[in-house]
């Protein structure tokens, strides 16, 4: 029986590094036609607001993770009741700090766009929108981590 677990494994580690290789050869060949596309500043404004969905992933504090850990113990133990709860839970406090992440984003925005990252007075209308479309969609990106 483990030599099945072991291929397994040993089978989902392939398609795992499959992907990974597939996305890699894949933003090799879309990066330079959205680049060209958008122009280098924009492309940089992009980049800068993933960036940001990054830094700003800080607020899940561990949340989906522990979501994870949680869930497969209940599930372990046949708890479906507390699988409920500990979801429901981390839903409702990712989105709470989602909210707060997405308030900060907001009131930085300004920030961000005319003193931190410099845009040129041309984009930077369009650099407030997308950070504020981040803010918007901030409580959504916290979420579907867990």
């Amino acid at each position: 029986m483990t030599t099945g677990k072991g291929s397994l494994l040993v089978k989902n580690i392939g398609l795992n590094f499959f992907t990974q290789i597939w996305l890699l050869l894949l933003f090799m060949v879309t990066t330079p036609i959205v680049v060209h596309g958008l122009g280098y500043e924009a492309y940089g404004i992009m980049s800068l607001v993933l960036v940001l969905v990054g830094y700003f992933s800080f607020f899940d504090l561990g949340m989906s993770q522990a979501t994870v850990k949680f869930v497969s113990e209940h599930l372990a133990r046949g708890e479906k009741n507390q699988v409920h709860q500990v979801v429901s839970t981390s839903i409702f406090t990712n989105f709470v700090l989602g909210i707060l992440g997405g308030i900060l984003i907001a009131l930085l925005t300004p920030l961000f766009a005319e003193k931190i990252f410099r845009v040129s007075p041309f984009l930077q209308g369009d650099a407030k929108l997308s950070f504020y479309i981040l803010a918007i969609g901030f409580p959504a990106i916290l979420i579907q981590g867990t």
